[in-house]
């Protein structure tokens, strides 16, 4: 899974859920979100079997089923902006 961020001139931003198969990237779920100003905005996901949230702090953004993978790899990027990321954490969930 990959999540990306993208800030397109003039607009306020987008968050992105992707599931990346070698080369090809195949956009899950994508959503507007005001990213405006250089504030740090705290993101988390959430997979269970193949359920996935993503919540920028506690207001959930995407709510996604992804049944192609039962396990895998995390990714972060970012298009066309200058984000950073810090404090990245992958923890097990039972």
């Amino acid at each position: 899974m990959l999540l990306a961020s993208e800030k397109p001139t003039g607009s306020g931003g987008r968050v992105r859920l992707c599931r990346v198969d070698g080369a090809r990237i195949e956009t899950l779920k994508e959503v507007p979100v005001d990213m405006t100003g250089l504030e740090w905005h705290p993101f988390f996901v959430e997979v269970r079997g193949p359920r996935i949230r993503v919540l920028m702090g506690a207001r959930e953004l995407i709510r996604a089923e992804d049944k192609v993978y039962t396990a895998g790899r995390v990714g972060l990027a970012s298009f066309k902006c200058g984000a950073r990321f810090s404090d990245v954490k992958v923890k097990l969930m039972k």
